[in-house]
């Protein structure tokens, strides 16, 4: 009893993650479905077939593990279907709605299903959605084919048939090119699929964690003191072909955590749809980049912000129809979300074509709750536009069930913030907003500068410097006799003396004989003063040791290629330090 209860729980986690991975194909395809129905006026077979076999595929999985509920509701939308295939019914938006109804109700009984191995206590939601997808179908007449509900006792379809096919594996009718799976990109894409599984994050994590030790071996190995003035032929060959290996596995490492953003993009479809039938607008998205990879992670941590963000751009942005077209816009709506690769880093862009942001508007607000120096006169338009991610910052005259209350666009700079990324606002009044997110591509690494201060090396982030520069004296005032700042083209910067920080000796003083490093932390600028550069690394993340408590500005650590410590500096930390020094 207890091996088939070990099973049988065994059965459902996979059945979890599969369905949820079907289930994030298949909205998608819906609404692909809906938007070239309505373009052609016909129903794309090849979509429709697929939608069919996800659905078919959801149903017979279920009826193996015996989810009565989740039978019933797919037998249901298995049968409106049908008659889309067949041609018996015209396909509209309500039927799409329907089944992205369907949809919710299956993700909403996974989690139970993994845990109790059960559907039950849903009967009564799963009645209502039963009678819900029967009233969209068709009347039936004498000659119809019969498509009431099928007893819930029904054969373990998921073992009768031979392949269990998602709704990624049914390609279009733009990809076959007559609407099947036959051919070599079929067959291509079953075998990539039956050649992967699935890994547990942890081992992947603990994978990394062994191959940055790897690495630290190997440079120990290949430069240990011991070998200076001695010159080994056979040794150094040796030692090229292990840099060569281990300098690969770090790379296949890293490769195995990425993942195409492709699935957190097909999200915003059901969501704009969604906002827009219910608040009368049109709108329509296109997606750009999805095939860009990017750490898994990350990939889940800024799922929340893109959420905000086009909600923000359909329900703030763009017009309804009526005032589009009195703009001389197109009674359409668009809002475009692209993702690209760009040195080391990933950007994700995202467009609307509504009204833009009022400059004037958040400029007054921001100066009504004391955002602003009242003794201020000039405020450049990136600060203006950066005060819309001040917490409870909001220009709505109301709230809405789907923003207003300025909550928003602050999990964004939040979310962004924990991964070391940042966000820039673009905006023009009448033509739309552009939101701008520039993120590590993982988590595990950091594309950073190496910079000396003393005998202590650092690691400045890539995405935080703006430049490098050296200076005169002359360029160096205190205002008040209190913070240092330096003038550089007109600009007063502070500047952070990192050996003051942290205490480190022996490091340079006058200003003049190092150089400032000019960071930038959502849109403020501050200078760090180095001994000097060392150059640009790619290196691995390691946390802290416990024991070593908690130090001033400092994220992390890496090891370098000779064994030494680099800290990882925290620009938004580094910033909070410097606005307590200056206060006290």
């Amino acid at each position: 009893m207890a091996e088939f209860l070990e099973d049988h729980q065994e059965l459902c986690g996979d059945f979890v993650v599969e369905t949820r991975e079907t289930l994030g194909n298949l909205e998608p395809l819906l609404l692909e479905l809906e938007r070239s129905t309505a373009s052609s006026g016909a129903i794309d077979p090849a979509r429709i077939d697929a939608i069919f076999r996800a659905v078919h595929s959801v149903k017979g999985s279920s009826s193996f593990l015996d989810l009565a509920n989740l039978v019933a509701v797919a037998h249901e939308a298995e049968s409106l279907l049908d008659q889309f295939r067949k041609a018996r019914a015209t396909l509209e938006s309500r039927h799409i709605t329907v089944l992205c109804r369907v949809v919710d109700f299956v993700l909403g009984l996974l989690d139970q299903v993994e845990v109790q191995f059960h559907d039950r206590g849903h009967e009564a939601a799963a009645q209502t959605l039963v009678a819900a997808i029967q009233s969209e179908m068709e009347p039936r007449g004498a000659n119809a084919v019969d498509v009431s509900p099928a007893p819930i006792a029904v054969v373990p379809e998921a073992l009768v048939e031979p392949e269990v096919v998602h709704a990624d594996a049914a390609p279009t009718r733009e990809e076959t090119g007559a609407g099947g799976e036959s051919g070599d990109g079929g067959d291509r894409k079953r075998k990539s699929e039956a050649g992967s599984i699935r890994v547990d994050l942890d081992k992947l994590d603990a994978l990394m964690d062994l191959v940055g030790e790897l690495i630290l071996a190997e440079t120990m190995v290949t430069h240990n003191p011991d070998l200076e003035g001695h010159h080994f032929a056979e040794f150094q060959r040796a030692s090229l072909h292990l840099n060569r290996i281990t300098r690969s596995i770090q790379d296949v490492a890293m490769s195995v955590r990425m993942v195409p953003i492709s699935g957190t993009f097909r999200k915003m479809l059901r969501l704009v749809r969604d906002l827009a039938q219910k608040q009368g607008k049109q709108v329509e998205l296109e997606l750009a980049g999805e095939s860009t990879e990017i750490d898994k992670t990350v990939v889940e941590a800024i799922a929340d912000p893109l959420v905000h963000i086009v909600r923000n751009a359909v329900d703030h942005g763009i017009e309804s129809p009526a005032v589009r077209l009195a703009a001389g816009k197109p009674a359409i709506g668009r809002l475009r979300m692209e993702a690209s690769h760009e040195g080391g880093e990933i950007r994700i862009t995202i467009v609307d074509d509504g009204k833009g942001l009022d400059r004037d508007a958040i400029l007054a607000k921001a100066r009504a709750k004391g955002l602003v120096d009242p003794s201020t006169k000039e405020v450049s338009e990136a600060e203006i536009f950066g005060f819309i991610f001040a917490p409870g910052f909001s220009t709505a005259a109301q709230v809405s069930d789907v923003s207003g209350r300025g909550v928003g666009m602050d999990v964004v700079r939040r979310n962004i913030d924990k991964l070391g990324g940042r966000v820039d606002v673009a905006s023009v009044v009448g033509q739309g907003t552009t939101i701008r997110i520039r993120l590590p591509l993982t988590l595990a690494i950091v594309e950073g500068m190496l910079v000396r201060v003393g005998a202590s090396v650092y690691t400045i982030p890539l995405l935080a410097i703006r430049e490098s520069v050296t200076i005169k004296p002359e360029q160096v005032t205190r205002p008040g006799g209190r913070q240092e700042m330096v003038s550089i083209r007109g600009a007063l910067l502070p500047i952070l003396r990192l050996h003051e920080l942290h205490g480190i000796p022996s490091a340079e003083t006058a200003l003049e004989s190092g150089i400032l490093v000019v960071v930038e932390e959502h849109n403020r600028c501050f200078a760090i003063f180095v001994d000097g550069l060392i150059g640009q690394r790619q290196t691995v993340i390691k946390a802290l040791p416990a024991y070593l408590g908690r130090l001033p500005g400092i994220s992390g650590c890496s090891i370098l290629g000779n064994g030494d410590i680099s800290l990882i500096l925290d620009v938004k930390a580094l910033q909070g330090e410097w606005a307590s020094g200056a206060e006290s």
